[in-house]
């Protein structure tokens, strides 16, 4: 009877360790979405303000003495000197841009092509667990020439 009874505590005790495997991982993949969004927002945010672009690139991006850029698995914001790592496990950090004449823009965009830049469209995508995320979003640029 001890026995039964140990198995049966055994396999409830499996069930219960496997429910809350999975609700970690849950919690995790969301903790990432919820950081990948924050990051996009801030960018997108403080891009659309921004009053010169002065790197442009497939994933750089840089205006007003502040840059995002992916750095290993690492998002990163830089200003002033100091960087703070916004997410960690992107997978790919991509730019595309948008001139002033509505037509996609060549890659790095240097010297006075940078004023026309109208749109930077931005993709972050992490891996978390098994799950991939990916957001997209676009900043209207007050960059203009």
């Amino acid at each position: 009877m001890l026995a039964v009874l140990g198995i049966m505590g055994g396999v409830a005790m499996d069930a219960v360790l496997v429910g809350l495997r999975a609700a970690h991982a849950a919690e995790r993949r969301g903790q990432v979405r919820q950081q990948l969004a924050a990051a996009l927002a801030r960018l997108t945010r403080e891009a659309g303000v921004a009053a010169a672009v002065t790197v442009a690139e497939d994933q750089r991006l840089q205006f007003d003495g502040i840059r995002y850029q992916l750095q290993g698995s690492a998002l990163q914001r830089t200003q002033g000197g100091t960087t703070v790592t916004l997410v960690q496990g992107v997978t790919a950090f991509d730019f595309n841009y948008v001139a002033n004449n509505r037509t996609a823009m060549t890659t790095p965009i240097t010297g006075g092509q940078l004023s026309k830049i109208r749109v930077a469209q931005v993709t972050i995508t992490a891996t978390q667990e098994t799950e991939t995320l990916s957001l997209t979003a676009a900043a209207f640029m007050r960059n203009q020439s």
